[in-house]
């Protein structure tokens, strides 16, 4: 168990093995079902991962033979159905750049990155939907040219203000404070514009602003199981530390995390 190795180590320990892993991660082909043993997985592909391992998982009580690819892409569904961390991270080989990690809390691999991240059914965001989604939010900005706006959150056009209405919570004013400005008879486009001037955006939408201005096409994600729920937010503080001194000291754009 890789995350668990790594709680053994010191700082500098795991500095050296974070950047050993991540050269061998930058330098391989994505996670694919012809190679399952890729570290580095497209955010599109977690679907077809979890599709896969609920297919193997029914085979095991049966006298099913697996192959030895099989055993392998088995292995990557059960990680995503353990507690751990995880990195977001954009491009390739040299190129390659750390962009955020975060932990699982009482959550699965699978579930934290499903509900907070990256959409299992549709990777378009229309400003009703349920919840936002930090893959769905950087393709929306880039399938209507907005990948590269000046101006960040604040900048983004009427499309998006049933949203930011919608998730207020996320942005700092209460519904106290929102119900208030809607019985005054603002309307929403006014009381969005006060949520834009007074309060910081959702952490979806600036980490979908991240990704989009990256390129939300060489997105991908790696995962770190641990075993325990209560390893994963130790392991969380050692890795942002360690991931921010990595990009630090190749004068990369620093991590989205704020704390840690």
């Amino acid at each position: 168990m890789l995350g668990d190795d790594w709680l053994k180590l010191d700082q500098d320990g795991l500095y050296d093995a974070f950047d050993e892993w991540l050269r061998q991660a930058a330098n391989t082909d994505y996670w694919s079902l012809d190679n399952p043993t890729g570290q580095r997985i497209h955010w599109k592909s977690l679907s077809t991962i979890w599709e896969r391992y609920l297919q193997l998982r029914s085979k095991l009580d049966s006298k099913y033979q697996f192959s030895d690819a099989e055993w392998k892409q088995q292995r990557i569904g059960i990680s995503l159905d353990l507690p751990g961390c995880y990195l977001f991270g954009w491009g390739e080989g040299d190129e390659v750049v750390p962009r955020y990690v975060g932990q699982t809390g009482t959550n699965t691999l699978k579930g934290r990155l499903s509900n907070r991240y990256i959409p299992t059914k549709r990777f378009n965001l229309h400003p009703e939907d349920s919840k936002i989604r930090q893959c769905a939010i950087a393709t929306w900005l880039t399938e209507n040219g907005l990948a590269g706006v000046t101006g960040g959150w604040k900048s983004l056009p009427s499309e998006f203000d049933s949203l930011i209405l919608k998730h207020h919570k996320n942005y700092g004013p209460g519904k106290a404070w929102v119900n208030a400005r809607i019985n005054d008879k603002h309307s929403i486009s006014e009381t969005v514009r006060s949520i834009k001037d007074n309060f910081n955006p959702a952490l979806a939408v600036r980490h979908g602003e991240d990704y989009a201005k990256f390129g939300i096409n060489e997105i991908w994600f790696a995962l770190f199981p641990v075993l325990r729920k209560t390893n994963a937010k130790k392991l969380e503080s050692e890795l942002i530390s360690t991931v921010r001194r990595w990009n630090s000291e190749r004068g990369l754009k620093p991590i989205l995390n704020k704390r840690g």
